[in-house]
């Protein structure tokens, strides 16, 4: 039986995704990068969405094949929106609360990208490695979600200021 090597490439538009800790500092997430000409998904003033994009690229070295798998992590704009209105009329300490409240979205998607990408890192996989890697992906990707839940009804959607704060310094 051929041995399956597997190299690893996890790129992400962010450098911040090798450090062991991100701050709202940290986040280069802007207003900009919201879909600003429509109303937020349900009743809220604004989402973010995160998606994850995977490419497989499989060489043979003699006996040995060797995979390259690239993972990048990206904030799918076309989908995260803020309420104009909001923009238009909140006060600027409004808009930095919100803005970092969604920056915290996006740091627990980093944080579960780097699980994942340590996850997969130590894995062994076998010829059936696509739907190996999917598993631990879709299993990172729903603790992204589950996460991003929580986070939301403790701080409720950040409107809770002292829970929000315990959640920005965790």
């Amino acid at each position: 039986m051929k041995r399956l090597t597997l190299s690893i490439l996890l790129f992400l538009h962010l450098s911040i995704v090798s450090a062991q800790k991100f701050t709202i500092k940290d986040i280069p997430l802007y207003w900009s990068d919201f879909n600003q000409g429509k109303q937020s998904n349900g009743s809220y003033t604004a989402t973010t969405y995160t998606s994850i994009n995977k490419n497989y690229a499989r060489l043979r070295d003699g006996d040995e094949n060797i995979l390259y798998l690239n993972l990048h992590l990206f904030i799918n704009r076309g989908a995260s929106s803020v309420d104009n209105n909001f923009l238009n009329a909140a006060q600027p300490g409004d808009k930095d609360a919100l803005l970092n409240h969604e920056k915290c979205h996006l740091i627990i998607s980093l944080f579960y990208f780097k699980k994942m990408k340590d996850s997969i890192g130590n894995q062994h996989f076998s010829v059936r490695y696509k739907i190996e890697i999917d598993s631990i992906v879709h299993y990172f990707f729903n603790q992204i979600d589950l996460t991003n839940i929580t986070y939301d009804a403790d701080t409720n959607h950040g409107l809770s200021t002292n829970r929000q704060l315990i959640w920005s310094n965790h």
